[in-house]
């Protein structure tokens, strides 16, 4: 069996188990809530079953933020190590220094510009042919 099949198999397995997750905590909310409507009044039970999930939802995202950083720590020295990629580093060397450097004083910002620029060429014919035409005249010049 091969290792792509194998990742199927097991992505369709975790969405499955994901589903029947979700069905066993909507039945716990819905438990947890009967529960505490023998001993408060419904909207005050209501809340009650909010404050209990909102509570486990900071527990668990507080851990993971906490596992995190552990892992950033442990790995850190690892990351510093640069790899030699020949695609990485012929990309790097055609980029401009200004528009590398401002890639990385502002990744998000470039993430979302990119993404725009994308949008933008997905939708418009006009664009796509306008940045052909751009590339074949740079390509041809250089």
């Amino acid at each position: 069996m091969s290792l792509r099949y194998r990742l199927k198999i097991q992505s369709i397995a975790v969405a499955i188990a994901l589903v029947f997750f979700l069905i066993a905590l909507s039945f716990c909310a819905v438990a947890l809530f009967y529960n505490f409507s023998q001993y408060f009044s419904v909207d005050v039970s209501a809340l009650l079953t909010a404050a209990v999930y909102l509570i486990l939802v900071l527990i668990v995202l507080s851990f993971a933020r906490l596992f995190s950083l552990l892992d950033r720590r442990q790995c850190g020295p690892l990351r510093r190590t640069k790899r030699h990629n020949p695609v990485e580093a012929a990309l790097q060397d055609s980029l401009d220094p200004e528009i590398r450097d401002w890639v990385k004083q502002n990744p998000g910002r470039s993430l979302t510009l990119t993404l725009l620029a994308g949008m933008v060429l997905g939708s418009s014919n006009d664009a796509r042919d306008l940045l052909k035409k751009y590339c074949e005249r740079y390509f041809n010049e250089h």
